[in-house]
């Protein structure tokens, strides 16, 4: 099993969306975001992340 990971956006910290598809390939089996209250208060677009 291979990690990827994707980098965040330096203003928003959010996850960068364009390069998380461009990671997925026909051998992808598991993609993680996380939704918790972090102390900078970023959370991961879950709902753009599942399309």
């Amino acid at each position: 099993m291979k990690l990827k990971r994707i980098p965040l956006n330096p203003q928003t910290r959010e996850v960068d969306l364009k390069k998380m598809r461009q990671a997925i390939n026909e051998n992808t089996c598991m993609i993680v975001g996380s939704a918790p209250n972090f102390p900078h208060g970023t959370i991961d677009p879950i709902e753009e992340i599942s399309k």
